[in-house]
C-alpha cells in the first residue's frame, strides 16, 4: 500500500522515483550511508543497500514484547551502518526500505501515513474494516494472534504485538480478507495506478531477479512464478502473531487473500501454506 501511494504522487508528479533519499529526508538522510545516490525506486524495490532493522528490533522484543516501536525507534537500528551493497547492485529484502518510504509520503505530503492510507486507498475502496494500527489503534472485535516467538516452552501464546501491529510503511495494516481482497483487485485494474503505471510496478525489477526466486520484486510487489504457466503478483507479510498472503493471476484472473491468526506451527509459515493451498484449489477447479 506505501508503494501504491509513492507511485501515486509519482503520476501526480509530486515526486520522482529518481529523486534520492537525502533530498526529500535531509536529517534522517545524514544517519545513512549513501543516501544521496540511494533513490525512492532502490528502497521501493530493494536494491538500496540499506541495512534491516528487523532482526535486532525483534531480538529487543524478546526482554521488551510490549514497546511500541516508532520509525526513529526502528532506524536506529540501521543508522551509521555501513551500507550492504551499493545502491543497484544488488536487491535484498529490507524493512528499513519501507520505514523510509513511510516517512517520505509524509514529508511529501504534510500528511500522517495513517491519513493518506485512508483518504486514498481505504476510503475510495470502501475498505470499512482496515486500520493503519501504529497511528489510528484498532477497534474491538479484531481476533489476537498467537505465536510461539515469546514462549520459553515452545507453546503458542497470544502475541503481545496482537492485534496493534507494529512496523511503520513495512507494516503496521490491520484488515480482513475481505478488504485485502478489495485492494489488489482495485490496484489490477486501474482504480489506484493508471495501467502504465502498474506495469511499472511489476517490471521496474533488480535486472539480476530470478523468475524462480522470492526476489523477483518490482516497486512493492512479487512476481512469482508459481507454476510453469501460471504467474502470481501479490505480497506476502508476517510478525509474530499473523501471517497474510495476497495474489493476483494476471493470466487466470482471480485474487486470493489468505490471512492466518498464527505465523508459526511446527517450524512451517502456515499463513503462507494456507493461501499456497487456496491458489491450488483455484486452478484445480479451472480445469474441471
Amino acid at each position: 500500500m506505501v508503494a501504491t501511494i509513492v507511485l501515486q504522487l509519482m503520476q501526480a508528479g509530486q515526486l520522482s522515483l529518481d529523486d534520492s533519499l537525502h533530498q526529500w529526508l535531509p536529517e534522517v538522510g545524514s544517519q545513512i550511508e549513501n543516501s544521496e545516490t540511494i533513490t525512492l525506486r532502490n528502497l521501493l524495490n530493494h536494491t538500496s543497500g540499506v541495512p534491516e532493522y528487523l532482526g535486532e528490533y525483534n531480538q529487543s522484543l524478546e526482554t521488551n514484547p510490549t514497546r511500541s516501536g516508532s520509525p526513529q525507534e526502528f532506524l536506529e537500528y540501521a543508522n551509521g551502518k555501513p551500507a550492504t551493497f551499493a545502491p543497484g547492485d544488488d536487491v535484498s529484502y529490507t524493512n528499513t526500505n519501507y520505514v523510509l518510504l513511510g516517512l517520505v509520503i509524509e514529508a511529501v505530503t504534510g500528511e500522517s501515513l495513517a491519513s493518506q492510507l485512508r483518504d486514498r486507498i481505504f476510503k475510495p475502496l470502501g475498505m470499512d474494516n482496515s486500520f493503519y494500527a501504529p497511528q489510528e489503534g484498532v477497534p474491538d472485535g479484531f481476533q489476537p494472534g498467537y505465536t510461539t516467538f515469546f514462549s520459553t516452552d515452545n507453546t503458542l501464546e497470544v502475541s503481545p504485538l496482537s492485534p496493534t501491529a507494529r512496523g511503520f510503511g513495512d507494516g503496521g495494516v490491520v484488515s480482513t480478507a475481505a478488504d485485502l481482497s478489495r485492494f489488489i483487485q482495485a490496484l489490477t485494474n486501474g482504480e489506484l495506478l493508471a495501467p502504465t503505471t502498474f506495469e511499472r510496478m511489476v517490471q521496474d525489477r533488480y535486472a539480476g531477479s530470478n523468475p524462480l526466486d522470492f526476489l523477483n520484486y518490482g516497486l512493492g510487489l512479487q512476481l512469482i512464478q508459481f507454476l510453469e504457466d501460471v504467474e502470481l503478483v501479490g505480497h506476502t507479510g508476517a510478525i509474530q502473531g499473523s501471517a497474510t498472503q495476497m495474489f493476483y493471476s494476471p493470466n487466470q484472473q482471480f485474487t486470493v487473500a489468505a490471512m492466518n491468526n498464527t505465523e508459526i506451527i511446527d517450524g512451517d509459515s502456515t499463513g503462507f501454506q494456507f493461501g499456497t493451498a487456496v491458489v491450488e484449489a483455484i486452478l484445480r477447479s479451472q480445469e474441471l
